[in-house]
């Protein structure tokens, strides 16, 4: 499978899985929060990392768009996102994330 192919299939994976969830006329930052672990603060960090307007509709996310924020929000940690704005469980011994 291509490149191209497997980020389109993400793209629609994600589509599919959070069609019902994202509502096509809310913005995209306001949109995202109806996904659980997902807050207005961690969307906004989400839309700017991933270099999405924040003005821009759900509805109107291009495939690559949705691919590069799908991937922010796997992934916060590896964008630079304080552990702050996680929803992590913190270990009981040790007391760090896990």
């Amino acid at each position: 499978m291509g490149e191209a192919a497997a980020s389109r299939s993400a793209a629609a994976r994600l589509r599919r899985t959070a069609s019902p969830v994202l509502t096509r006329l809310a913005q995209v930052m306001f949109a995202i929060t109806a996904i659980k672990g997902i807050g207005r603060r961690l969307a906004n960090v989400a839309c700017k990392k991933a270099e999405v307007d924040l003005s821009k509709r759900a509805g109107e996310l291009s495939a690559s768009e949705l691919e590069s924020l799908m991937v922010v929000v796997s992934n916060p940690r590896q964008f630079r996102v304080p552990d702050w704005f996680l929803n992590r469980c913190v270990r009981r011994t040790g007391g760090r994330e896990g």
